[in-house]
């Protein structure tokens, strides 16, 4: 099929600048087009620019002049950039630039779509995004799925909105721990990747309901997603630990100093979180040291440096009783002494140990 002339392209704006629709949707997908015509600035009500499957590498500086534009799909075309011309294209709240030739996504016209609450940039050969991804406070669907990103930026944390984050089919080898500010998140699919864990943040993604681990290098998760509420779990294809370790021989344990202060101040947890912002402004090397504190499973002490890391092998159809998976997952577990590990031994709730860290 040969490619529209141009003539027949002015003809199809013509047209539907004759349209008295006060919010026009103009279809043009599958046209084999090569160009748009800067004519498609006349459309004053065209709200809606389907534009998917043609041969387009470019968008001409008119569509700036659009006013009401908020919807525009360029997936499957050859674009090696965000069109520059969508800078000026502030009310815009869909875009849809898939499965085009990108190798990044510009900070700087990124930054500049205030009002997005859609992007779709999978299939585009991305190796990272930009942190200025933040910027994008309205967002609630992000898909990135079939790129090559190895991480996924903290910044990704500050999109308060979001409620869906497909990163499947990737090279992502860890997600970051800021992924546990995302309070409105339901669906999050990171299978086909390299990730070797989960973040124990993920628990406070209290709103999650679909998690798609599937194809990952995964061999345990952590405890924290008890706290989930999830309809739809598959952490099929990966290496889960199916082995029971051996329990842990008594030990006497020796704190070290710097732990030994640490716990003590984390007793006092209502009275630390008070004084957070003088202990942040003042010491923000304790601040750091304090924030990355964690609970210990047994006794929900809190502790600095993690003791003894076990696991232990739990229900789906028990932790996710809305999901359709059986069978058992084993979930990290982590312990402030070994007593409180020879405690909890006649339970055989928690086994082995996976992991001692070095003093500090």
């Amino acid at each position: 099929m040969a490619s529209i002339p141009r003539a027949k392209e002015l003809q199809v704006l013509v047209d539907l600048q004759k349209s008295p629709s006060t919010h026009l949707k103009a279809n043009l997908c599958s046209k084999q087009l090569k160009y748009i015509p800067g004519h498609v600035g006349v459309l004053r009500n065209l709200d809606t620019l389907l534009l998917r499957k043609n041969c387009l590498d470019a968008l001409p500086e008119e569509i700036a002049d659009l006013p009401i534009l908020k919807v525009l799909d360029v997936g499957h075309n050859q674009f090696e950039e965000i069109p520059p011309c969508l800078a000026n294209c502030p009310h815009l709240t869909t875009l849809r630039i898939n499965d085009n030739v990108l190798r990044c996504l510009d900070s700087g016209i990124l930054g500049k779509l205030r009002h997005l609450t859609v992007l779709n940039a999978s299939g585009c050969a991305l190796s990272e995004l930009p942190a200025a991804i933040s910027q994008l406070t309205n967002l609630t669907e992000l898909a990135v799925s079939r790129n090559d990103l190895c991480s996924l930026p903290r910044q990704i944390g500050d999109l308060q909105s979001l409620r869906s984050l497909l990163a499947n089919t990737n090279r992502l080898c860890r997600l970051p721990g800021s992924i546990g500010n995302l309070n409105n998140l339901r669906v999050l699919d990171v299978a086909n990747n390299q990730l070797v864990a989960i973040p124990r943040t993920i628990g406070k993604c209290q709103y999650l309901r679909d998690l798609d681990t599937r194809v990952n290098r995964i061999g345990v998760f952590p405890s924290e997603m008890v706290n989930l509420k999830l309809e739809k779990f598959d952490c099929s294809l990966n290496p889960l630990i199916k082995k029971i370790p051996l329990p842990m021989a008594n030990m006497d344990e020796v704190f070290p100093l710097k732990e030994l202060c640490a716990r003590r101040v984390l007793e006092d947890v209502p009275t630390l979180k008070r004084a957070s912002h003088f202990i942040k402004t003042k010491d923000p090397i304790l601040y750091q040291a304090l924030a990355a504190a964690s609970e210990c499973s047994v006794c929900q002490r809190n502790f600095l440096s993690i003791c003894i890391e076990c696991v232990m092998f739990v229900s789906i159809k028990k932790v996710f009783p809305e999901t359709r998976k059986s069978g058992q997952i084993p979930m990290q577990a982590l312990l402030c002494s070994h007593k409180c590990f020879q405690e909890q031994r006649s339970e055989n709730q928690y086994y082995g140990l996976l992991q001692l860290s070095p003093p500090i």
